[in-house]
């Protein structure tokens, strides 16, 4: 064979923090023709469990890399951050393996694009940053020293958010960005 095919160039590294469910990825897109390589330029990132992939993209230095990352977390908000984070390309709950493949395919080509999710995102940028660091664990207090603002405001800020997104308290309003609403749903709303 004198010239290996377009998926034999292009290559792949990705990064999970779920090591067996990284592998099968891996695997599966080695079997779609692609060719994994830890120097690779494009980095799949899935984010499994959820919330890996926004820990990775907020604590890792910028890296040169396309990333592509992979979410079935369907919280506007939070798909909103990992887009402002992406360098590349973000896919919301896919459904086959050609999603990803097409998804290396335009990361390779240098695209930029994703896969829209459901719901339009109610929040500022600076509510879905408190909403994000209050889904942390953040206090009142270390919000407010991280935000540079008065703790007041961001207890306004919090009660503004609760209300925008129909949630009682900042328990809810954790589920709810870490894409786990059904939980809450189960225990206002148990089956008879």
């Amino acid at each position: 064979m004198f010239y290996k095919s377009f998926k034999e160039k292009v290559t792949f590294t990705i990064l999970c923090g779920l090591a067996d469910l990284g592998e099968q990825s891996a695997q599966r897109l080695e079997n779609l023709g692609y060719t994994r390589d830890i120097y690779s330029s494009i980095e799949i990132i899935l984010d499994a469990p959820s919330g890996f992939a926004i820990t990775v993209m907020t604590t890792a230095a910028k890296r040169s890399t396309k990333q592509i990352l992979i979410t079935s977390n369907q919280c506007p908000e939070y798909c909103e951050d990992l887009w402002e984070f992406a360098s590349a390309i973000l896919l919301v709950n896919p459904t086959l393996d050609q999603d990803v493949a097409d998804a290396i395919d335009c990361a390779y080509d240098g695209q930029s694009y994703r896969i829209p999710y459901p719901m339009e995102c109610l929040l500022t940028v600076s509510q879905r940053r408190i909403l994000r660091l209050l889904a942390c664990g953040f206090t009142h207090k270390e919000i407010a020293a991280t935000c540079n603002v008065k703790p007041q405001s961001v207890s306004n800020t919090i009660s503004q958010i609760l209300s925008q997104l129909y949630l009682s308290n900042r328990v809810e309003a954790t589920l709810y960005y870490w894409g786990l609403w059904h939980l809450v749903e189960s225990i206002k709303y148990p089956e008879r």
